[in-house]
């Protein structure tokens, strides 16, 4: 397994503005191989929340 990183820019796909904040939503389909993979997301800010 590559441990090098490949970058991919993924395209905001919808934004919700709300009173103190934002959502901000991005989206990609990835073509994995079989096996155990590494997704490494960043940078993402302090407050980002997975839901």
């Amino acid at each position: 397994m590559s441990t090098a990183p490949k970058p991919i820019a993924l395209p905001v796909t919808a934004v919700t503005c709300l009173e103190d904040r934002a959502h901000v939503e991005r989206a990609a389909v990835l073509d994995l191989e079989a096996g155990v993979q590494r997704l490494r997301l960043g940078p993402v800010s302090a407050l980002a929340v997975d839901r």
